[in-house]
């Protein structure tokens, strides 16, 4: 029975292994190093706590920090400024104009001089509802382009979550493995002692 539990105990070992050699390759993907490239512990693991940072401060830090994030918000603000736009169609609009001309031989003398200033003033009675189309097709984009932000926000919250969550798993995994190693020690102390 010894045999069969140390059968198995070297099969969870092999798994290991191949586990830390996937892990170290992943590594040096991330990193941009060939991923032959070895990485030595130069201390011990401690587990991590997470009561020094709670979720939701994560959360928004990665919000506050993620350029597609950005982005996403800067497109709506684009969007937001395009209904503006599109709204604007619909008022009247008010212009100045104004012109001088001056008929002479020469830049000295006076012989004609010509002005003229005005006031322009624009009604768009009716265009076909053109206007009212370029509205409702900014306003749609408006609503898709915040929805869109409130679904990336949902995804970066959701990764945050998960990496917290494994990040919280791998630290009590550590801690349970650590008195796993001081037990097989302590065995190993008794077994060596009695034979």
């Amino acid at each position: 029975s010894m045999q069969v539990h140390r059968a198995g105990q070297e099969e969870e070992l092999l798994k290991a292994a191949t586990l830390l050699r996937l892990a170290q390759s992943a590594l040096c993907f991330e990193l941009g190093v060939p991923l032959e490239r070895q990485f030595i512990l130069v201390q011990t693991v401690t587990p991590w706590s997470a009561d020094t940072t709670d979720l939701a401060t994560l959360q928004n830090a990665a919000l506050q920090n993620r350029p597609d994030y950005r982005q996403s918000y800067l497109a709506l603000q684009t969007q937001e400024l395009a209904v503006k736009a599109a709204r604007s169609e619909f008022l009247p609009s008010v212009s100045l104009f104004g012109s001088w001309e001056t008929d002479s031989q020469n830049f000295a003398s006076s012989d004609g001089n010509n002005w003229l200033a005005g006031v322009n003033l624009h009604f768009n009675l009716f265009n076909g509802r053109a206007d009212a189309a370029k509205l409702a097709e900014s306003r749609f984009q408006q609503k898709r382009t915040l929805a869109m932000q409130e679904h990336l926000a949902q995804a970066i919250r959701f990764q945050v979550q998960k990496a917290f969550l494994d990040l919280e798993t791998a630290g009590q995994r550590i801690a349970v493995s650590q008195q796993a190693v001081s037990q097989a020690e302590e065995s190993v102390r008794i077994i060596r002692n009695r034979y």
